[in-house]
């Protein structure tokens, strides 16, 4: 098992989004894929910056040709994002709910 902390996950975001830049598709996979994983452990599955690396895997994936995996991993990231979003707007009424 990898031991895993925000900033290894964080650096190999960047560096696979330079990858991508250079159009190195396979580096840029395999580094987003780690930046995914480091995420995951680190922030949990719905974490904005989570969902952000998972899209942006989904748009690797689908450059190297990979269309399915492609919409798997871009529907998890939106899923994610949406939980995400209800559990703000469930906090949000709680907290000012209980400011009053």
């Amino acid at each position: 098992m990898t031991a895993w902390n925000p900033e290894h996950a964080t650096l190999n975001g960047a560096l696979g989004v330079l990858a991508m830049r250079r159009g190195q598709w396979e580096e840029a996979e395999k580094l987003t894929r780690l930046a995914v994983e480091g995420l995951e452990c680190t922030l949990g599955p719905d974490h904005a910056e989570t969902a952000k690396a998972t899209e942006r895997l989904a748009q690797i994936v689908k450059k190297r040709g990979r269309k399915d995996e492609a919409r798997t991993l871009s529907a998890r990231a939106r899923e994610a994002l949406r939980r995400l979003a209800a559990g703000s707007a469930v906090v949000s009424a709680w907290s000012a709910a209980t400011v009053k």
